[in-house]
Order: structure tokens, then sequence, then C-alpha cells
């Protein structure tokens, strides 16, 4: 059965990176069964003791601590990043950080809190290197060549290289 898993991806990097705000966010439809996807979240959610050690001990060199989570309203599923993150006993606590599109009851700014074995990605970006980022750096490598090239140039090309947990 092919159930849409809405994959909601910001440009994140070159707004921290840069200081822009990106026009719009990008919304791209993946299908469950799509091997790349199914890889990056395995890998993502096996590494987020890195990334919850990264969160809870915080340094003034972290321009970016944010977690992707798939959001359902019992019909459509959307993976959104959540930011502005507090560890709350054994759940994450955040606000959504991008237009919720395919799922309702769920919008921009919103507080919700998740448990981590939901996170579906991580991203954390210290000391000017990108950490995770594991659902982004699957989206390149299923782009055309033009829109690799045009994402490498809009994200600094932070995701061309191997995916950093360390």
């Amino acid at each position: 059965m092919f159930r849409p898993l809405a994959t909601l991806f910001l440009l994140l990097a070159p707004v921290c990176l840069s200081g822009q705000t990106p026009a719009a966010d990008l919304v791209i439809m993946v299908p469950d069964s799509e091997p790349r996807m199914r890889a990056a979240i395995d890998s993502a959610r096996a590494s987020v003791p890195r990334f919850m050690r990264i969160l809870a001990a915080p340094s003034t060199r972290d321009a970016l601590l944010t977690i992707k989570v798939p959001l359902s309203d019992g019909r459509s599923t959307e993976h959104v990043w959540i930011s502005d993150l507090r560890i709350t006993a054994d759940m994450l606590e955040g606000t959504i950080d991008n237009d919720v599109t395919s799922v309702s009851g769920f919008v921009r700014g919103q507080l919700v809190r998740v448990p981590t074995d939901s996170i579906s990605d991580w991203m954390a970006i210290t000391g000017g290197r990108v950490l995770g980022g594991f659902s982004l750096r699957a989206l390149r490598e299923g782009m055309s060549p033009d829109e690799r090239q045009r994402f490498d140039s809009e994200t600094n090309g932070v995701f061309s290289g191997p995916t950093l947990v360390e």
C-alpha cells in the first residue's frame, strides 16, 4: 500500500549560516517504501543518543539544534522540524518550525511533546559543522544533477559530504 510520507524539508542550513529566511517551505512527498529515506531514518534513529548528548549540554557554538518527527492526524503523516527543544522527563518539547501542509491539527509555532523514539532525523549546526541531517542528504541523493546543484548552492554545499555525527 502506498501511503505518502510527507517529508517537510526546510533549508535550515542557509537560514543559520547566512541569516536569510527561505522564501517558502519545500514539501517533498516520499513513499514510505523509498529505500534511501528508510535508511536515512534508520541511521538518524540509531544516532539519537549522540544528539541527546549535544542537546543535554548545549554549547555557545551551537547555532541550531533541531529534530524531525512524524505528526499524524489519523489520515496523513508529515515529518516536520521541531526547534527550541527542551528535555522533559522522557520526552522532548519544542515548537513546530515549519508550515504543516498535509496534517490537520498542527501549525507552525505550536508547542509539541514527542518521545525520542519518534525522531526521524536530527541536525545540529555546531562550530560551523553540520551534524546529522540524514533525510536532507537522502533527498539530495535522489535529485537530478540540476536540482542537486541548486540545492548545494542554496545550502553552501554542507550536505554534499558524508553525514557527520561526531
